[in-house]
């Protein structure tokens, strides 16, 4: 390095961490690495022009995703400049070059060193002193902040015979230990970190902003020892960019590369580099006055025959990225901060979950110990008023029993109908006229019937007292199903749903009582006839 890097300028990149008070756990162990490998990422680095000296406090797999190359510790130049001349090997007589007791070649120097090759030696000194002492100064800053943030009670040291943290222990080593012990996600946590990992991307934004999500829930599924392979990273991401419809033409180029070039790190420049091309070819300025559309016409034309229909696509799908830019640091943190605010929700619901279980479980021994009284006599009347009774679903019952069930469907519609207007020949109900012709007596007259509460699917008063004018099912089932909705036939749920009605992004574990949780995560769920709850009366 031809600077050094000093201590107070790490001090200063490292100031204002994330307290891990009361006790280290998941979410602020996680807030503090990043804390610090987005201070270290700004320290220029001879490993690394993009990561920086992030790599010393990172996981060795996960710096090894972003870049190829391991993230490795400086070694010590010593005290001063080594010199060594031109040296030539010692033989003897035979012309056999002397052997020292290992076997190796022994050399003799004949020539002092000239003033150029000093120099260059001494250039490469001071580079590498700098290199170390840079070094020095970026662990001891680091090793105080930790020291001063984390309290004594959860140091362990790597030696068995000391207590706590030492000097001797590297920045990457003290972070490893203390997230083995508090910072490991819940099941429940990883659940939600693979559903955000496998969430759609749109192509409305930047290709840079999916790569950070996965990168991130890759660094969350490392801390619970259940990563994606290298394999899976790849697959989900070509998934997702094919999915959106802008890359179709790029990845059949990728398709002919070797498969030792078929990493993610080149994805990532293979895709950006396509991006950038698409970003260029919309011609922002031109947009801006008007003369988006000429360009793109132009275009077309250029097209051939067999290659319209994709240009069609690509042209139509630009048009709402012409004034969308590169992705920008700011936009990289947004994602991270929005993949923390949900891990940390997740933690808050599951500690609410748990009191909420602790108190049920003291309410069921509360009520076992209390004795069961004897159940009071039950009093039956001898004289019952059985008011009119309002069978909406039965339709006309005059041409008997079976024709009533024949015609049900349309006599439930034509009731609710009739008992919207005021003033009509019949206001009596199905069943009452059906008893007066039994008995033999006509079709006395009977008091209106109350219409108050009732579900009515005419445009009778009744029609307007609830939220939904229908909330009665088809089905008498409370099944879900995540590509088709709330009213769905008996034995049918996400996990039954056949094949070729399922939505791209179809989710098996998708019910009735988690919908809520799933379309809060940003899952494109059926909410049709969410609000039925009644079933039907047959």
């Amino acid at each position: 390095m031809d600077t050094l890097i000093t201590f107070d300028e790490v001090v200063e990149l490292l100031a204002n961490p994330p307290t891990l008070a009361p006790r280290p756990n998941f979410s602020n162990l996680r807030a503090l690495r990043r804390h610090m490998q987005r201070g270290l990422q700004r320290l220029s680095c001879p490993q690394s022009n993009i990561l920086g000296w992030a790599g010393l406090v990172m996981s060795r797999a996960m710096y090894s995703l972003l870049t190829p190359t391991p993230f490795r510790l400086p070694n010590d130049p010593g005290p001063q400049a080594v010199y060594y001349g031109p040296r030539v090997p010692i033989v003897d007589t035979q012309g056999d070059a002397v052997l020292d007791a290992d076997g190796n070649p022994t050399y003799v120097q004949v020539a002092p060193l000239d003033r150029a090759t000093q120099a260059t030696i001494d250039a490469r000194f001071v580079r590498s002193r700098n290199y170390w002492l840079s070094y020095q100064n970026i662990k001891r800053a680091c090793f105080n902040m930790l020291d001063d943030n984390i309290d004594d009670a959860f140091k362990v040291s790597n030696s068995p015979t000391l207590r706590g943290w030492n000097q001797s222990m590297e920045i990457g080593e003290i972070l490893d230990q203390i997230t083995t012990t508090y910072g490991r996600p819940t099941p429940n946590a990883l659940l939600q970190n693979d559903m955000l990992f496998r969430s759609a991307y749109s192509p409305a934004d930047a290709p840079e902003t999916l790569f950070r999500r996965i990168e991130d829930c890759q660094e969350v599924q490392l801390l619970g020892e259940d990563e994606y392979t290298p394999k899976q990273l790849l697959n989900n991401a070509i998934r997702l960019l094919l999915q959106c419809g802008l890359y179709t033409r790029e990845f059949e180029d990728w398709d002919r590369k070797a498969a030792a070039d078929k990493v993610w790190t080149e994805l990532k420049t293979f895709i950006q580099e396509a991006y950038t091309r698409r970003l260029n070819a919309t011609n922002i300025t031109a947009g801006q006055h008007g003369y988006v559309q000429n360009a793109y016409a132009a275009l077309a034309e250029e097209s051939t025959e067999e290659e319209d229909d994709d240009v069609q696509t690509v042209i139509t799908q630009m048009a709402a990225l012409t004034t969308q830019s590169q992705v920008t640091a700011a936009s990289q943190a947004a994602t991270t901060s929005t993949v923390t605010t949900a891990i940390n929700q997740l933690v808050a619901n599951q500690q609410a979950m748990s009191r909420d279980q602790q108190a049920m479980s003291e309410q069921i021994a509360a009520f076992a110990n209390v004795a069961r009284a004897p159940p009071a006599a039950v009093q039956f009347p001898t004289q019952f008023n059985i008011p009119p009774i309002n069978i909406p679903h039965i339709g006309n019952l005059q041409g008997g029993g079976n024709r009533a069930t024949r015609r049900e469907g349309r006599g439930r519609g034509e009731y609710g109908g009739r008992q919207g207007q005021s003033g009509g020949r019949n206001t009596r109900t199905p069943f009452a006229n059906y008893v007066a012709r039994q008995a033999g007596g006509g079709l006395p007259t009977i008091a209106a019937i109350p219409t108050t509460g009732v579900p009515f699917r005419g445009t009778g008063p009744g029609a307007a007292n609830a939220t939904h004018s229908n909330i009665v099912k088809r089905y008498a089932n409370m099944n879900a199903c995540f590509s088709c909705g709330f009213d769905v036939e008996t034995g049918h749920t996400s996990k039954t749903c056949p094949a070729t009605w399922r939505r791209a992004n179809h989710q098996e574990g998708y019910n009735r009582n988690n919908a809520q949780q799933y379309i809060a995560a940003g899952y494109d769920a059926c909410t049709k006839a969410m609000h039925k709850t009644q079933y039907p009366n047959f």
